[in-house]
C-alpha cells in the first residue's frame, strides 16, 4: 500500500516512516526541509519530497496513488516567523492535505499533533 507521511523527516515522522517500510508499505515522506536523517529515509526506500504542505501543487503531486495519509507536519517552535505563519502551516496546510486526500480518494486520514 502507498502511504504518505507529512512531516516525514521529523522525529516522529522518521520513526513512522521506518515502521511503515518495515511493514512493506511504499512511503512518500513530505517535509519542508531536509532533516538530520533524510538520506537514511531514502536509503530505507522512502520517496522523500522537500516541499511545504502550504503548496497545493506539491501536496497534490505527492498524493497520487496514496491510500493512507499520516499528517504530522506542523509549524512548531519556529524562530523569527510571524504569528500568521503558524496559521498558514497548521490550518492552511492541513486543509490542503485534506482536500488533496479527498480528491485522490484516500481511504484513511490520520492526524497527529503534539501538545505544542
Amino acid at each position: 500500500m502507498k502511504v504518505m507521511v507529512t512531516g516525514g523527516t521529523g522525529f516522529t515522522g522518521k520513526a513512522l516512516v521506518r515502521r511503515l517500510i518495515d511493514e512493506g508499505h511504499r512511503v512518500v515522506a513530505l517535509d519542508y526541509k531536509e532533516g538530520l536523517k533524510t538520506q537514511e529515509l531514502r536509503e530505507w526506500g522512502a520517496e522523500v519530497v522537500i516541499g511545504s504542505v502550504t503548496d497545493r501543487g506539491v501536496v497534490k503531486e505527492c498524493m497520487k496513488g496514496v491510500e493512507v495519509v499520516h499528517h504530522l507536519a506542523a509549524a512548531f517552535r519556529e524562530m523569527n516567523v510571524p504569528d500568521s505563519y503558524y496559521r498558514e502551516v497548521n490550518v492552511g496546510g492541513t486543509e490542503n492535505v485534506l482536500e488533496a486526500a479527498h480528491a485522490e480518494g484516500v481511504r484513511k486520514f490520520v492526524y497527529c499533533s503534539t501538545c505544542g
